[in-house]
């Protein structure tokens, strides 16, 4: 299309006279291919003005920006009002608005929307859909699979992958929402047919300037949904109520709650293991039990998000206990690792307090022996969630190893500092910074009937620090000292 026809689709004020051939949109002039549209945005540490020269020699035609720009340059030059947001429709633009052909589900909140998404994909997948996956841990188009580089891509990005799976022929997307991609508006052009929510906790304050203006980047969710599209909401969230009031004129509400609260959607957790759950389901007044090898009263909670989500868009509640009787566990979230041991060992990316809070919380309750926990904190993010996490782990744990979690730039000592000044009785602490020696360490300690969660990392495959990336899995530390516990390799781990 020409600059005109795609400022047109966009529903952005065409250019007065020349009209270019558009042959891509981009932010990134490292992107930038000849006859591309360039668009310039400031970000938090780097402006794009800089970049307008080497856009220009990689062949962008035209320039949309919201700022004088100092380069002399005769190509068409689009100015924008709100850049992201303008960035965003004219990405959905020039992919032909491929949200349109879906319907898109998004999930936000402080924790459980990559459970929550994956759980909504298997659900809908056993009842005949064609659904796509967008999240923190990758994207899954049909039968190709792209690993994440973030929880919510971009906006060129995100519509590019909404057109691959118009192109897949699917029907559907379940979308994990970033508080991140909220406040960059990359979800316009990109309308929802669901907007749920977890729960809003504390989290990327290190963003975010308080825990208020975090909650609000969350609400805007309720901002993209369509006319007659759903806001599942968390029944059992002390916000609830006020999102209830911001859902939009013409949409429906589904509420589901685990603790009686008021709900469409509802369920009690009629026994539970490291193995399993077993849960009676209501839907609208209808009732079922099943089966879930899924473990965890929040992740209870994801699957009535997922039951509401997939309810909502037409689903039978027959179908929907198979999907849930046919759910994994998703990588790195609470994992019970299959090890050579007589105790139990759990790999979980509990990173922010309530998510560490409700793992240790459903762990105390189902540990025959000792609660182990392995856990530090990032570098160069909240450090007011540090201390916190300290009191939590002092208060659930029998022991704790504090260890490197991401350092960063910052130094990993000043980390495990701020995490025991939270703590009653610091000295009851271990720290070990190498975080494959600290596993080890509380794996050779562990005794029968115990229970080791190693915190914070969960799916990753790297540990950061000064600069660096080092390979690291906490699975694959496990994994080799089970190996090399049962003979099965040669060499200590």
């Amino acid at each position: 299309m020409n600059l005109n026809e795609l400022l047109r689709s966009a529903g952005l004020p065409e250019f007065e006279s020349e009209s270019p051939a558009i042959d891509f949109v981009t932010c990134d002039s490292r992107s930038v291919r000849p006859n591309s549209l360039f668009v310039v945005l400031a970000g938090s540490q780097v402006n794009g003005a800089r970049y307008v020269q080497d856009a220009l020699d990689n062949g962008a035609v035209a320039l949309a920006t919201s700022r004088p720009i100092l380069h002399q340059t005769s190509i068409p030059t689009i100015t924008l009002v709100d850049p992201r947001a303008d960035y965003a429709k004219l990405c959905a633009a020039f992919y032909d608005h491929p949200a349109l052909g879906l319907d898109v589900i998004g999930v936000t909140g402080t924790n459980g929307k990559t459970t929550s998404t994956f759980m909504i994909e298997e659900i809908l997948k056993t009842a005949n859909r064609r659904v796509g996956l967008i999240g923190t841990i990758h994207s899954q188009i049909g039968s190709r699979t792209e690993t994440a580089t973030m929880t919510t891509p971009g906006a060129e990005d995100l519509q590019r992958l909404l057109r691959e799976m118009n192109d897949e022929g699917l029907d559907s997307v379940a979308l994990e929402v970033s508080s991140h991609a909220l406040d960059q508006d990359r979800l316009c052009g990109c309308p929802l047919q669901v907007a749920a929510f977890t729960s809003m906790a504390r989290d990327h304050l290190d963003y975010h300037q308080d825990v208020a203006a975090y909650h609000a980047a969350k609400r805007r969710l309720l901002e993209y949904l369509s006319p007659g599209g759903w806001a599942v909401l968390n029944a059992d969230a002390p916000e609830c109520q006020l999102l209830e009031t911001l859902v939009p004129e013409g949409c429906q509400t589904l509420r589901y709650s685990l603790s009686g609260n008021e709900a469409e959607v509802s369920a009690q957790i009629l026994a539970m293991d490291l193995r399993g759950m077993t849960l009676e389901i209501s839907i609208a007044g209808e009732t079922a039990t099943c089966a879930t090898k899924i473990v965890g009263v929040h992740n209870a909670a994801n699957i009535l998000l997922a039951s509401a989500v997939a309810w909502g868009l037409g689903t039978s509640l027959t179908d929907i206990v198979r999907g849930i009787e046919s759910l994994n566990h998703v990588e790195g979230r609470f994992e019970v690792l299959e090890l050579a041991c007589d105790f139990d060992v759990l790999v979980d990316y509990a990173h922010a307090p309530d998510a560490f809070e409700n793992m240790l919380g459903t762990l105390r309750a189902l540990t025959g022996g000792e609660l182990h926990v392995v856990f530090g904190c990032g570098g160069d993010r909240d450090s007011g969630k540090r201390p916190l996490m300290g009191r939590i782990a002092e208060i659930m744990a029998d022991t704790i190893m504090l260890t490197d979690d991401n350092p960063r730039s910052e130094n990993p000592d000043k980390i495990a500092m701020d995490i025991k000044s939270g703590m009653k009785q610091p000295e009851r602490v271990s720290y070990v910074a190498n975080r494959r020696e600290a596993i080890l360490h509380v794996l050779d300690n562990a005794r029968a009937h115990d229970v080791v969660l190693l915190a914070g990392k969960g799916h990753e495959d790297c540990q950061v620090s000064a600069g660096e990336v080092y390979s690291h899995s906490d699975r694959l530390v496990a994994e080799e000292w089970s190996a090399w516990r049962s003979g099965k390799q040669g060499r200590a781990p």
